[in-house]
């Protein structure tokens, strides 16, 4: 009895040291510092008093330990089988094409006190102290942020800049004479292309009218014009963010690389879009301030991930 009691401490304690040490080496791998030191001092803490309740305590102590392990263990499963908070999946196809003037960036871009700016919160009076709150925040690049770092914002409004610049090359002249391939091998080519431009994953769905906003909020064309594309598929791609100048969010690094890859997406876009337009097919490229459609959307129904909680397009491989 008192053999199997303390061998079964040992396990225990054996237990919990192998899952936090497997914790902390995955941690580990991804780069992720804090989590691995949390995971590497949990490790001990967890199973130290185990080893010492086998080593040292009598075997009343022991069986006392193991019973409120055990009660502790069916808590914690009672707990975790409870319906409680389940969430129900429901169709997250849109029902109403949304609105690009509703957006948070449409609306930063409104200037206090102009005609645009009045006629738009008298349409919606409740989103009016909320965003005039945000605007008395020192604002993305300011030097009176919090994180503030003049080197990094330099390079951020260098590669915002070119991406500016480029929002009214987003569209030109087409072809006359249409080449195609047969569908699976023009699938194919245009997958391969945007790899090989630099983009990381990349999809094709039909291009659905939930897709595109209802009207103009930003970037070229006039504000508040309906919006119509008469394309038939649409390509979505990702690129990818350096890990490392990620990580330290919300610090100045995090921008900086945002920026540039906003440049990077930009360049696949617009390459994508002119390869397409001189073999004859119609091509829009959406980059960041010209949008006439919801990337995510998009992306989604390409086949590159999810809609997460917040909005964002989750992708398994990134």
């Amino acid at each position: 009895m008192e053999f199997a009691t303390t061998l079964t401490l040992i396990m225990l304690g054996a237990c919990i040291l192998l899952g936090f040490v497997g914790f902390a080496w995955i941690s580990v791998r991804e780069r992720e510092r804090r989590a691995a030191v949390i995971a590497a001092a949990l490790s001990v803490a967890g199973s130290l008093p185990f080893v010492f309740l086998a080593v040292a305590a009598p075997l009343q102590i022991q069986l006392l330990a193991l019973g409120i392990a055990a009660g502790v263990a069916l808590l914690g499963l009672l707990l975790f089988l409870m319906p409680v908070g389940r969430i129900t999946a429901l169709n997250d196809v849109p029902v109403k094409r949304f609105d690009e003037r509703d957006i948070m960036f449409a609306r930063a871009r409104l200037e206090p006190d102009s005609e645009r700016y009045e006629a738009y919160y008298r349409a919606h009076p409740e989103k009016k102290a909320s965003d005039d709150h945000l605007r008395q925040l020192p604002g993305l690049m300011s030097m009176h942020a919090q994180e503030a770092n003049v080197w990094a914002f330099a390079s951020a409004d260098a590669s915002f800049s070119l991406t500016e610049a480029l929002r009214e090359e987003v569209t030109g002249p087409t072809g006359k004479i249409a080449r195609e391939l047969p569908a699976p091998a023009m699938t194919d080519a245009v997958k391969s292309l945007a790899r090989y431009y630099g983009a990381r994953t990349v999809g094709i769905t039909r291009l659905q009218p939930y897709h595109l906003y209802s009207h103009i909020g930003r970037g070229s064309g006039t504000y508040g014009a309906p919006i119509e594309l008469s394309h038939r598929y649409a390509i979505a791609f990702t690129v990818e963010m350096d890990y490392a100048m990620m990580g330290p969010a919300p610090k100045a690094a995090t921008v900086m690389e945002s920026a540039r890859q906003y440049v990077e997406a930009a360049k696949v876009a617009l390459q994508l879009c002119t390869w397409l337009r001189v073999l004859g097919h119609p091509a829009r490229a959406h980059i960041d301030g010209n949008y006439r459609l919801i990337a995510p959307l998009v992306a989604r129904d390409a086949g590159l991930g999810e809609i997460g909680r917040m909005g964002l397009l989750i992708t398994p491989q990134l």
